[in-house]
């Protein structure tokens, strides 16, 4: 059995209170907006498939909190992700200032390997914009992020673009291939090792 076929490719969500990753999640998730949706305090997981070139990706996607005080747990998610969705606000100047101590973060607790993608969110409330496409162009090319992206969970802008740029990664990228490589390994061990369990 190939690594695609059964280890789930870790997504997750970061990045400041309030600039709609949660969203973003369930536009992932389930294909809606939601409004109200209440903070997310922890994380939340959901199981994705993407179908793209023939073949189902499977995303495991996580939601984390974004508040100051509940950032120290953030690095638990974190640990062996195969994407990082860092998201700021477009309509939010604090959200894109506060990105370079979210990318230290990552550089910091994740894997060497892990891709981080910029997401400029709420790009509906155009009419509102505190950061231009430019900067968030710049800033992920400064600091050697896989691209940047602007989306909107409200119409659905670039979520499908975020969508088959990971399953399209990670097809094509070394080091994620050899991450599920060695999943699967420990994931068989595991399994052989609770059929004995049981056997005894």
């Amino acid at each position: 059995m190939s690594a695609k076929e059964f280890a789930k490719i870790k997504v997750v969500f970061i990045g400041d209170t309030s600039v709609g990753k949660t969203a973003l999640f369930y536009q992932f998730q389930n294909a809606q907006f939601q409004t109200d949706l209440p903070t997310t305090v922890g994380g939340a997981c959901a199981n994705v498939n993407v179908d793209f070139d023939n073949d189902s990706v499977p995303l495991m996607i996580w939601d984390t909190a974004g508040q100051e005080q509940l950032r120290a747990i953030v690095p638990m998610y974190i640990q062996r992700s195969a994407f990082i969705l860092l998201v700021y606000d477009i309509s939010n100047r604090l959200s894109f200032e506060s990105l370079e101590s979210w990318v230290n973060l990552v550089t910091e607790k994740a894997e060497c390997w892990t891709k981080i993608i910029l997401i400029g969110n709420k790009s509906d409330l155009e009419d509102s914009r505190q950061v231009e496409y430019f900067e968030g162009s710049a800033f992920a090319e400064k600091n050697r992020l896989l691209t940047f992206l602007e989306t909107s969970a409200k119409t659905k802008a670039g979520v499908k673009d975020i969508l088959n740029l990971i399953a399209k990664t990670s097809k094509s990228d070394r080091q994620i291939q050899e991450m599920l490589t060695s999943i699967n390994q420990e994931v068989v061990i595991s399994t052989a090792d609770d059929k004995k369990k049981r056997c005894c």
